[in-house]
């Protein structure tokens, strides 16, 4: 795996550069991103990656677990979870050019997962990865077209569902998501 992460180090860096240009507040800089990254990677040691696409797609999820866990703790911070507040802010994620709490966007594709597993991870991909039409068509082994049309329908699914969730509402639509 090392050779792995060796050859695509400087594309991790730069999915991890992207989603700080996205997440507003990050709780990590992008080189904690990547080793943080790394490091789950090296602890799963299954692999589960025939090529850089795919690693990438791996990559993709475990950064999204990263971000999730970060905010969680710095949540439970806010909270008074530990007497010694580090951190006051929200952390942040950018869809559709709007920003949202990392933990509700996470949230919010589970919920997509349970409706259309192909579309909650392509907006995985796209949200949490950073990675073009063409990288996540060559991770899931998908047309670009296909990865365009479901991409373009799970981020309107999302950015509605995430704006139900911002305004408080109890029963969000949970219709739509569909393969």
């Amino acid at each position: 795996m090392d050779n792995a992460v060796a050859s695509v180090y400087d594309e991790l860096r730069r999915l991890a550069r992207a989603e700080a240009r996205r997440a507003r507040d990050a709780v990590l800089q992008p080189t904690a991103l990547v080793h943080e990254t790394y490091l789950r990677l090296r602890a799963q040691r299954s692999g589960g990656w025939s090529d850089q696409a795919s690693f990438l797609a791996v990559a993709a999820r475990v950064m999204r677990r990263v971000l999730v866990d970060e905010a969680r703790s710095a949540s439970r911070l806010r909270r008074g979870g530990d007497r010694e507040r580090e951190s006051d802010h929200e952390t942040r994620i950018a869809v559709q050019d709007e920003q949202f709490e990392v933990i509700e966007v996470s949230d919010v594709l589970d919920r997509l997962a349970a409706s259309s597993e192909r579309q909650a991870r392509i907006a995985e991909l796209f949200v949490f990865g950073g990675l073009s039409i063409d990288q996540v068509a060559a991770a899931l082994e998908l047309a670009p077209r296909t990865v365009d049309r479901h991409w373009r329908f799970a981020r309107a699914w999302l950015v509605r569902e995430l704006r139900i969730s911002a305004r408080g509402s109890s029963n969000p639509s949970r219709e739509g998501a569909a393969e």
